[in-house]
This record gives structure tokens, C-alpha cells and sequence, in this order.
């Protein structure tokens, strides 16, 4: 904390709000070395200033209690060393800018200097700035012979410094303004000859001679009369001149400095295309500032490379004909990238409006005093260009309300209130290609559209990368565009193809990063690992191995910094990802900057708490752990309350996470952890599986195999085999299916996992009842239901009770198959498996339907469309429409049943379900026929035929054969 000191008054002490320095002798040594600033004060003065001249025997240790007692004071506020001990002494180090005695002598110093340039007004506001720091007296309430004969000193020095100001209002013609402030201080100082001099000229070049010769006969009676002091020379000279009216009383004309009229703009960008709206945005609220009674400012902000600096220079351009006074422009970065000191942009702006440098303040109060005072009745536009914090730009927003400031940044500035605000992003492929066709030719473009669109994409629409690249085409013409976008392809190439001159994409985001602290600068290192293409806050939490919610503050400083952008999603819900350009320059810096063990235990947290989340939502979706094998890989935590709102609905979250969850599966087989890999791909069948996300589902458990095969991992084996069987079922491969069961049913018997022996039974079972092998397919489920029953998973084993319910169902025995039913939808209610308890409800229809109880039979199908519905379970939604058509059919109600089962193939069709597309042509033609249109039930027959045939499902191709019989 900074500490501030005032003794141009009554002492005063500040460490961000008034603080009392108690005790007499504390203040006197405080003050004594405070009136010599960074020199030392000898022990014999500070004894003196402490009891005169009779000092008692302890004064020495009574001095060097108070130095110690203070030293304490401010040691509760700095931990910079304030008093220092000298052989001969004690010396306070205090800034410059901390005492305000050191203010004022600069003031009036400089207010001197600016006098002798002729610049009359520079050097008032100079003297005025100093003169308003005293708050009265010097040290007024210190009782000490030593400091007050200090403090007359420095009264004597304000009084020559006012003097001086007054003299130089006078020079400016401002008699007027001047009057009721002298008459004060001639009451106040009766005594002083000057001030009533000074009064009497204001006086008289107010017209009011009378007045201004009593002033001056008063004053010389009470010198002689009173005091018996005879008046000085220049006393009477003055009586004698306002007297004979001396033509030399008038005041002179001030030559007004000649006004430079800088115009600093760069060049309007020659191939600026798009952001029209923005561009009169900006522009109107630059013009427009008179109205708002200050200075408009409008910051603009956005990564580096978006064009900030492009839009900026032209809107300047477009608005520059409203500031007649000039246009200032200044870089607020060096040639390192490192933020300029506001103090050197001053100095720098000041020098543009005609001050000279021998007379330029050197603090930063100072130089924004004088830069307030320059642009004081001036129409000037001042540009800042890639600002890095409000401290660099806070001094230079101009007071006049004529004037304007436009600022670029990378990140949002906060502190600059009432500022417009204007965000950059990159370009929509549409402005990307018209910036593309203003360099390189319309026609090169349109006659190689798409590799135009690819390479815009490679460049991530940024417009610094695009105008480099259009650039190098324009320079080389015989090359196609093309053979830019193979040179960008090679991630490891591609940021030294974005170099043009003095224009890189690399040195843009690297000024971004250098200046990130260590863990945000970690932590977008390792972001850089990931495939993500976007993800959510929590990532960052294991990545940094730290809290979630402190590592997702460490992730909004790199969106601050423009390094991450947000993704919001349609449902207001908040992703990031980095732009791809960023991605691939912290992937250059990853290698040499994190060691690739540290990368892989970060990677190896994330890839643990994937699983955590996927394992937490499969349970959620399940009602539990249930028909799910995983493995002995422990999990990365979060805390509860996080996992509850990210997960609050499960196959949502699934849904926004599929391709990260993917991306996951490939990462922990590129690293080698087999386990973490089967795991994340067996878990997330529960959305492969709901949403008919066939390929992920194929893709994910290839590289599972792959992984585990590599490994040795017969378990893992046996897992992967078992969970690929349950695609190859949905997709009718059941010669494969039943393959891979019995390789993993071997396994599982051998090592005695009974849970894996009971998910694989209930798999080969549906290949046999398939078939129609029934008796088989019942003993299977019977073990299947025992093993399921033992290690309690009730999912498991209402998944079973539906499907032995099927086999009565498609043998005939509905009666006997409704209490299977029943069993199994209590067990989902229960557990809360939702997605289960659609498929029972629906098989419940079929058993009501079969039995000719066509309400209850709607009811139970309604109730699993519902169930499906709210679960966005497409092909459960399917099976659902295919039940209700099926009732209006048997209803005999043909209008009503034909938009249901058209609803029901067409679902069965998006979602990928042979089976139900298979049952819902079969309703069709049974539909066709009885609306008597042979031909099209023919059509659809022959159609359901031959899905039947190639699933092997012997059963329904019966029932085609039933339906055909009836022609």
C-alpha cells in the first residue's frame, strides 16, 4: 500500500484513508524529516525540535523510541523501509508523488520554466496545481520552535509562488477574475505591500481608479501611521502612474502561441472490407461527444490479428473532418511488445501539440495537468492503439468535452466509466472471401471457390492471417490457391507461413501470452494438449490439479486476454475453446515449456474426471450402477454441487460432451491408459446407445480394442467385446454379435465375473429368441436373470424380464407374459431408469393390444412416447408412434393410424432401428390393405421382408408371410 504524506496544513497522514499519527513527539520526528526528504536529519536537530534547548538526559533514546515506534506504524501499511538509520541520523525515503511539499516546489519549478517559454497559460495552471495542495498553514498545530520556523519558511515560499501566479493572471488580462481574491488576501496579510499593488493594478484596469488609488493611500497610512514604516519606492511609483494615467499600466496583448495542428492518423487501410454497421457506431459516438458534456471514449477490443488497429485508424478517418484541432495517435506498446508507460505517451503527445521539452513536468500528475491544460478549448481526437490496462489509459482521457478518445485492447478495460464499448471477432466466411477478392481478384476467386473457403478456414477467418496469406497469392500469381491451403495444413508449418514482413500471426498471440501469470500461462498451455474442440469451465480444475471453481478464475484471465473465446450455446449455456491459430501456437511452446510427464498427469486427471462425469450421468440415466462393467481406474473428483448442475439432465449433457467424449477415448490410447480407455467408451454407449450415435459408438470401441489388444488386457478385451456386440445387435450383425459374446462369455466364466457372464447371456439369449429359438433364449435368460439377481443390478434384470415377457409375447401367451411386465416397469420406476421403463411400458402395449384391451393398451403406449420424448430416446419415440398406430388400426379408425405409423417408419429410418422400421412397414402394408390398396401393401411387404431376412428374425418374417396370405 502506498503511503501519502501532507504537511502543507495540519500533518496528514494517508495509507488509503486518513490515519491518525498520535503522540507529539512522533509527529515532530515525523515532520522534521519529512521537510528534508532523502536527507539525513541528525539526531541533535530531531532533540532540539523535541524539547528546545534543555533537553533531558534520555533525549537520545526518547528519539530513537519514537523512529522505532514509527517504523512499526508503517510497517502495519508497506513492507517498503521508509525510515532508515544513518551514523549521524535518520532519512525518510518518500516518492515524490507521496509528499505534497514535493509537489509544490515542482509545480512552481516548472510553472517558472513554462513562464520563460512565453506559455503564460501553462504556467498558471502549473502554479495553480502547486497552490492548491496547501490546506492552510504549514504544519499548523505542530508545537515546536524548530518546525515552525520550518514552516515559515514554506509560507514564505507560497506567498512568492502566489505572487508570481497573480503577476502572470495580470499579464493575461484577468483583472477581473482576479479582484475578489486579492481583496481577501489584503485582509488577511495587511502588511504586504505586493498584494495591495497587485490589487490596485486589477483595479484600475478594471476602470475603477478611485478605488484602486485608495487601496494604496490605505495601505501607506497604516504602514507609516501604525506601524512607523515608511512605504517602499515601487508603492509610490505605482500611486503616481494610476495618478497621470501612465499608458504603461495597461495590459500588454499575451502573444498567443502559435497552435500545431497535428495529424497523426496512419493510412486508411487499403483493403478494409466489411463491419459498415460498426464502423458508423464508432463514428457517431466520436463526433457525437459535445452532447455528453465529456470526452466520448470508445474502446474496441478483440484478440490479437482481429483488425482492432484497421477498424480504428478508419473510423478515425471517417470522423477526422470533426476535430479540426488534430488527430493524435500514439502505440502503447514497444517494439517487444511490452505496455509503454503513460508518463512517455504524455510526454510523447505533449511534444505533438508544441510543448517544448525543456519544459515537459517529469510526473505523471504533473504531465496530465499540463496535458488537461493544452487540450483545454480544442476539437482533438486522440487514438491509443493496443492499450494493455486502464493505468496506461486513465491519464491520457482528454477533460475537454470537445475532444474525443478512441482506444483498442485485447481484453475489456475496466475503470473507463461511461466508455462505448465494441467488440471484434473474426470474420463469417462471407467476409473473409470479400477480403480475399479485394487482393487476389474476384475472378481467382470465384473460379476456385472452394479451396477460397478452405483456406479462410485454415486461417480461422482472422484477419491478419487472411490479409497475409491474400497478400503472398497476390505477390505469386501463378500459384493456386490451393497450394497455400497445403501449406497451412501442416500444423507444424502453418504459423511460419503467417509471416509477412513485419506482420506475424505468432508475434500477435505471443504478446498475449507473455503476459499471463505462471498458472494462467500453464494453464492455456495445456489447453493447447486437448482435442476439445469446445468445452466447459471445469476442465481447467484437473488440468491444474486444483480446485475447479479457483482454476475456472485462472480460465476467465485467458478469456480477458483474448487467448480463449466463449462459445455461447443455444440454451444459454457458457463453453470455451481456444481459436485455432492460439491452439497451434501454445502447442509450440508446450514441448519445451511443461515436460511431457507433467503433461501426460495432467492429461491423465482430465481423462479420470471425463470418466467420473460419464460414470455419474450413466447412473443418473440408470438409476444406478447398472449393466455397465468398468474399470479399477480411480477418478478425479468434483466437488458435488458442480456435478449435480452439469449433469441435471444426463443424455443432455452426454449429447453437448460426444465429441469430447470421443476425443478422450483417442487421447488415453495415444497415452497408453488402456483401461481409462475402454472405460470412457463402454460408459458412453448410454448416449451412443439412445441416440443412435452408431459411428461414435464404432469409432470409440475400434480404438478400445486397439488399446487393450496392445496392452494385454483380457478383461478389457472381454468388455469391449461384450459392449460392441450390443451395436452389431441394433444393426442386425448377429453372426458377429454372437461371436464376440462368446469370446467375452469365456472369459467372464473363466476369471468368475458373474456380472459380465449375466450382461453377455441376456445379449446371446436376444440372438436365439430372434431366431425363434425360444427354449434356448428362455434358459439363457433364466441364468442371465439369476447372475444379474446376485450382484444386484435391477436394471440388468428388468431388461431380462421384458425381453422372457417377449418370448410369451411373440409365442402367443400375452397372459403370461403381462406379469414379467409388470415386475420390470416397477423395477424401473424404482430405480428411476427412465429409458428402460419406455421399452417395458411399450411391450406392456403390445401384451394390452394382443389381448384386446385397446385403452390400456394406448394408455402404456402413450405413457412410453412420454417417457421417450422427454428423454429425446428417438427410436424409443419410434417403437412409441408404431404402438398407438397399431391401436387406431385395430380401432379400425385407417385416417387416424396412417399419420402415426408414417411418423413411426420415419423416425425408425432417422434412427438408425432396422427392427422398428421392419414393424412399421409390416403395419403399413396390414393399413394398405385394409384401406384396399393392394399394390402398396405388396410394396411395403416386400420391403419389411427383406430387413427381416437379413436380421435373421424369423418371427416377424412369419407374420409377413401371415399378412401376404391374406391377399
Amino acid at each position: 500500500m502506498i503511503l501519502e504524506f501532507r504537511v502543507l496544513g495540519p500533518l496528514e497522514v494517508f495509507a488509503g484513508t486518513k490515519v491518525n499519527i498520535e503522540g507529539r513527539r512522533r509527529q515532530i520526528v515525523l515532520v522534521m524529516l519529512l521537510l528534508e526528504p532523502g536527507r539525513v536529519v541528525t539526531t541533535g536537530r530531531l532533540v532540539e525540535a523535541l524539547y528546545g534547548e534543555e533537553p533531558p538526559k534520555t533525549a537520545d533514546a526518547q528519539v530513537q523510541i519514537c523512529i522505532s515506534q514509527l517504523r512499526g506504524w508503517f510497517g502495519k501499511y508497506t513492507d517498503a523501509e521508509i525510515i532508515v538509520t544513518h551514523s549521524a541520523g535518520y532519512l525518510i525515503r518518500v516518492p515524490e508523488d507521496c509528499l505534497d511539499l514535493t509537489r509544490f516546489r515542482r509545480h512552481v519549478t516548472r510553472g517558472r520554466e513554462v513562464a520563460r517559454s512565453q506559455d503564460l497559460e501553462g504556467a498558471v495552471s502549473e502554479f495553480r496545481a502547486g497552490l492548491a495542495l496547501w490546506r492552510g498553514e504549514a504544519l499548523e498545530g505542530i508545537n515546536s520552535r524548530r518546525v515552525q520556523a520550518a514552516a515559515t519558511r514554506h509560507n514564505e515560499e507560497r506567498f512568492v509562488a502566489l505572487q508570481e501566479c497573480i503577476d502572470l493572471e495580470l499579464r493575461l488580462q484577468r483583472h477581473h477574475e482576479l479582484l475578489g481574491e486579492l481583496k481577501e488576501l489584503v485582509a488577511v496579510h495587511p502588511l504586504r505591500e505586493e498584494l495591495h499593488m497587485q490589487l490596485a493594478l486589477a483595479l484600475y484596469r478594471a476602470d475603477r481608479q478611485v478605488e484602486a488609488l485608495e487601496v494604496l493611500r490605505n495601505v501607506q497610512y497604516t504602514l507609516v501611521e501604525e506601524h512607523g514604516l515608511s512605504p517602499g519606492e515601487e508603492l509610490r511609483q505605482l500611486e503616481q502612474a494610476i495618478l497621470s494615467q501612465d499608458p504603461a499600466l495597461a495590459a500588454a496583448p499575451v502573444a498567443e502561441p502559435a497552435k500545431i495542428v497535428p495529424h497523426q492518423l496512419p493510412a486508411a487501410p487499403s483493403n478494409f472490407v466489411g463491419r459498415d454497421e460498426v464502423i458508423a457506431d464508432v463514428r457517431d459516438h466520436l463526433v457525437n461527444s459535445q452532447q455528453l458534456h465529456r470526452a466520448a471514449v470508445v474502446m474496441v477490443t478483440g484478440p490479437g490479428g482481429v483488425g482492432k488497429t484497421a477498424l480504428a485508424v478508419h473510423a478515425a478517418h471517417k470522423a477526422r473532418e470533426a476535430f479540426p484541432d488534430g488527430q493524435l495517435y500514439a502505440h502503447l506498446r514497444d517494439a517487444d511488445g511490452h505496455p509503454v508507460p503513460a508518463e512517455q505517451v504524455l510526454e510523447r503527445l505533449l511534444r505533438s501539440l508544441g510543448v517544448a521539452p525543456s519544459v515537459l513536468p517529469s510526473g505523471i500528475v504533473e504531465l496530465g495537468t499540463m496535458y488537461r491544460s493544452v487540450m483545454a478549448n480544442r476539437r482533438v481526437l486522440v487514438v491509443l492503439d493496443d492499450a494493455a490496462s486502464a493505468r496506461q489509459i486513465l491519464p491520457l482521457v482528454p477533460a475537454e468535452p470537445r475532444c474525443a478518445l478512441l482506444v483498442t485492447s485485447r481484453r475489456s478495460v475496466i475503470g473507463l466509466h461511461g466508455a462505448h464499448h465494441v467488440d471484434l471477432d473474426v470474420f463469417d466466411e462471407a467476409t473473409s472471401l470479400e477480403l480475399l477478392s479485394q487482393v487476389i481478384g474476384q475472378g481467382r476467386v470465384m473460379t476456385q471457390h472452394a479451396a477460397a473457403r478452405r483456406l479462410a478456414e485454415a486461417c480461422g477467418h482472422l484477419p491478419l492471417g487472411l490479409g497475409i496469406v491474400a497478400a503472398k497469392l497476390s505477390m505469386r500469381q501463378h500459384w493456386q490457391i490451393d497450394q497455400m491451403v497445403r501449406r497451412l495444413a501442416d500444423e507444424r508449418r502453418r504459423l511460419d507461413e503467417l509471416i509477412l514482413g513485419d506482420a506475424s500471426v505468432r508475434a500477435t498471440i505471443s504478446i498475449s501470452c507473455q503476459e499471463l501469470d505462471p498458472p494462467a500461462a500453464r494453464l492455456v498451455l495445456l489447453l493447447g494438449a486437448l482435442d476439445e474442440v469446445d468445452f466447459g469451465g471445469w476442465i481447467a480444475g484437473p488440468l491444474l490439479d486444483m480446485d475447479p471453481y479457483a482454476a475456472t478464475d485462472i480460465l476467465e484471465t485467458l478469456v480477458e486476454e483474448r487467448l480463449v473465446d466463449l462459445v455461447v450455446r443455444d440454451d444459454q449455456q457458457v463453453r470455451y475453446r481456444l481459436h485455432d491459430l492460439t491452439r497451434t501456437y501454445v502447442r509450440e511452446l508446450l514441448a519445451r515449456e511443461i515436460p511431457a510427464q507433467e503433461q501426460e498427469e495432467a492429461l491423465h486427471r482430465l481423462l479420470r474426471c471425463w470418466l467420473h462425469l460419464a460414470s455419474r450421468a450413466h447412473r443418473q440415466a440408470y438409476g444406478g450402477d447398472y449393466t455397465i462393467l468398468h474399470s479399477d481406474t480411480e477418478p478425479w473428483t468434483l466437488p458435488e454441487e458442480l456435478v449435480e448442475s452439469l449433469i441435471a439432465d444426463p443424455i443432455e449433457w452426454f449429447q453437448i460432451e460426444l465429441t469430447n467424449l470421443v476425443s478422450s477415448v483417442h487421447q488415453a490410447a495415444r497415452l497408453g491408459l488402456h483401461e481409462l480407455c475402454w472405460d470412457l467408451a463402454v460408459t458412453s454407449v448410454t448416449l451412443f446407445e439412445t441416440r443412435s450415435y452408431r459411428q461414435a459408438w464404432r469409432e470409440t470401441h475400434e480404438v478400445a480394442w486397439g488399446a487393450v489388444r496392445r496392452a494385454g488386457d483380457k478383461r478389457g478385451e472381454a468388455v469391449v467385446r461384450y459392449s460392441l456386440s450390443g451395436l452389431e445387435l441394433v444393426e442386425q450383425r448377429l453372426a458377429e454379435a454372437q461371436q464376440n459374446l462368446e469370446s467375452a462369455r469365456a472369459w467372464f466364466e473363466a476369471s468368475g465375473d458373474v456380472h459380465g457372464r449375466g450382461l453377455v447371456l441376456r445379449h446371446l439369449a436376444f440372438i436365439e429368441r430372434t431366431k425363434g429359438q425360444y427354449t434356448v433364449a428362455q434358459e439363457w435368460y433364466e441364468q442371465a436373470l439369476e447372475d444379474l439377481r446376485s450382484v444386484g443390478d435391477p436394471v440388468g434384470e428388468a431388461h431380462v424380464l421384458r425381453n422372457i415377457a417377449q418370448i410369451h409375447l411373440e409365442s402367443g401367451r400375452a397372459e403370461e407374459a403381462e406379469p414379467y411386465l409388470r415386475e420390470s416397469l416397477a423395477i424401473c420406476v424404482r430405480t428411476g431408469s427412465s429409458r428402460i421403463e419406455a421399452q417395458v411400458r411399450f411391450r406392456l402395449g403390445e401384451a394390452l393390444l394382443t389381448r384386446g384391451r385397446l385403452e390400456a393398451a394406448e394408455e402404456s403406449f402413450d405413457a412410453a412416447l412420454h417417457t421417450a420424448t422427454s428423454m429425446n430416446d428417438s427410436i424409443g419415440e419410434a417403437f412409441a408412434l408404431l404402438g398407438i398406430g397399431r391401436v387406431r388400426l385395430a380401432q379400425g379408425d385407417l385416417a387416424g393410424a396412417r399419420p402415426l405409423l408414417g411418423d413411426a417408419l420415419m423416425a425408425a429410418c432417422l434412427g438408425g432401428s432396422q427392427q422398428c422400421e421392419g414393424q412399421s412397414l409390416l403395419a403399413l402394408a396390414e393399413l394398405a390393405l385394409a384401406r384396399d390398396e393392394p399394390e402398396m401393401a405388396t410394396v411395403r411387404l416386400e420391403r419389411a421382408e427383406a430387413i427381416f431376412t437379413d436380421s435373421e428374425a424369423k418371427v416377424w418374417r412369419a407374420r409377413v408371410d401371415e399378412l401376404r396370405s391374406k391377399f
